[in-house]
């Protein structure tokens, strides 16, 4: 966004400067007469008119605008043509990514003076051109280069007919920015200017939406914006239809205000805030300390909620931390430790089984109770298992989450693989093909996946090397389950444990 950047002027300009001269003078002529304009002035020679505000000079853009806007005030035959033409413009910039927005700001002022022309009622064609160019354009990112022009567009549609007014605060705010400070105070001075046209019976209609956009800008941590959304308050008329509401103002704009007060970094943002929470005070002091009531009550559930957080995760570290020194001291350890293999050979020792297989209970009760387990009836048992682990992965790293998680759930599920091996019924041996078809499908499903993309699962997923990983069994890959695949795969060795 280059605002101050010097316009580059064209070398060739006091020779074109003759040439739009004389033709603004012909167009400006009373002496030649309507028709013979009309005549000479075709679509095909006004669309390449337009083409010239494409122009760095701004001299021509300039007399462009002029003479253009003489046709339109003479040739009164030529005004569908010209606000058609206008219209593609305006649209084309919208939906094209990347286009120039040089003379998109001439063409508004051209459309501002056409509004300003239009007859009450609005007819059809005209609130067109509000609901398809203006409102679309306030979405483009470069919207300092033009908002003041576009402003003024909006304003007088929603002074013309205020049965337009409600969709052009929709329209402002549903395409209010978030992550653009500068374009926000733009929207926010505009949507103030609406504001003030509307009744109070039309801005009841949108006052959820409208407060609610209010305080996420009085509480955001740019002081500028934070600073033009606070001086609302000085608005008397805003004020006044503030009164009218005021519980539901009340309500939505006191959070936001508290925490400026307790916590924003500017000393003016805080000062302005204190003094608008004073001025909503007297306003109405029953519905202020109702509202101060549940926001204390809401900042205590929230420290609560987070100190029983933080006490879960501390036993499920520390939970973990013991499974693995336990399944080390027993024999039980990863799936790629030799005692595990040789464990595998002997029929896998009950006792290692065991211990593990406590541990993991107890580890999945915690995860059960974080993912509201199955026990009020909502769900099974182990799709609060699942919901739980998802949880836990949630803001983990994947080396340490694999690294405390491999521990305690793959042994159990190949020791569980292991039992199943021992038994002679058609069903464990079903269970147990149908386990490592699946576990080959999804391996072959990541591993297409990879290629696709171009990455190296090797490298990616720390296996020794492209053509190992292809040459592996269902064993190995069973083995190495928790360290190529993400919380999907995890979770469906930690469901077969479960059950």
């Amino acid at each position: 966004e280059v605002e101050d950047a010097e316009p580059l002027l064209d070398m060739a300009w006091p020779h074109l400067q003759l040439v739009y001269e004389l033709f603004r003078r012909v167009v400006s002529s009373v002496a030649i007469p309507t028709k013979l304009l009309r005549k000479c002035l075709s679509e095909r020679f006004l669309r390449q008119m337009l083409q010239l505000f494409s122009e760095e000079d701004p001299r021509q853009r300039e007399y462009v605008k002029t003479t253009l806007h003489k046709v339109y005030s003479r040739v009164t035959m030529l005004r569908p043509v010209l606000r058609k033409a206008v219209m593609d413009r305006l649209l084309f910039f919208t939906h094209t990514p990347g286009a120039a927005y040089v003379g998109i700001a001439e063409l508004l002022e051209i459309l501002g003076a056409i509004i300003n022309g239009f007859a009450v009622p609005l007819q059809h064609d005209h609130i067109k051109i509000l609901k398809q160019c203006l409102l679309p354009l306030h979405s483009a990112p470069v919207l300092w280069a033009y908002h003041m022009e576009l402003s003024f567009c909006v304003l007088q549609f929603a002074e013309k007919d205020p049965g337009v007014l409600l969709d052009c605060i929709v329209g402002v705010l549903r395409r209010w920015p978030s992550f653009h400070s500068r374009r926000e105070a733009l929207f926010v001075n505009e949507l103030e200017e609406l504001i003030e046209l509307a009744q109070p019976e039309e801005i009841e209609l949108v006052l959820e939406p409208l407060f609610f956009r209010i305080a996420r800008c009085v509480s955001t941590p740019h002081f500028q914006v934070a600073e033009r959304a606070l001086f609302f308050w000085n608005n008397e008329y805003i004020v006044a239809s503030m009164s009218l509401f005021s519980e539901k103002v009340i309500d939505l704009m006191y959070p936001a205000l508290q925490n400026n007060l307790d916590s924003h970094w500017n000393h003016s943002v805080q000062s302005i805030s204190e003094n608008v929470l004073e001025l909503l005070k007297e306003m109405d002091p029953e519905a202020y300390d109702a509202a101060a009531r549940q926001y204390d009550a809401v900042q205590r559930a929230q420290l609560v909620h987070s100190q029983r957080r933080q006490e879960r995760w501390d036993a499920v570290e520390s939970m973990a931390a013991s499974a693995a020194a336990k399944n080390i001291n027993t024999g039980v350890s990863s799936p790629d430790d030799g005692g595990a293999k040789a464990r595998a050979r002997t029929g896998c020792a009950s006792d290692g089984r065991d211990v593990a297989e406590g541990r993991t209970k107890e580890m999945l009760s915690i995860v059960n109770d974080r993912g509201g387990g199955g026990d009020d009836g909502c769900g099974s048992e182990s799709s609060g298992g699942e919901t739980g682990l998802r949880q836990l992965r949630i803001g983990r790293p994947r080396e340490t989450f694999y690294a405390e998680m491999n521990a305690v759930v793959v042994p159990i599920a190949k020791d569980r693989s292991c039992e199943e091996g021992n038994h002679t019924s058609s069903e464990a041996a079903a269970r147990a093909k149908e386990m490592e078809e699946k576990h080959t499908k999804h391996f072959q499903y990541h591993h297409q996946q990879q290629q696709l993309h171009g990455m190296d699962l090797a490298s990616s997923r720390g296996v020794e090397s492209r053509a190992e990983s292809q040459r592996s069994t269902p064993q190995s890959m069973s083995r190495n389950l928790s360290a190529i695949y993400f919380d999907d795969d995890l979770l469906s060795v930690a469901e077969e444990t479960m059950r």
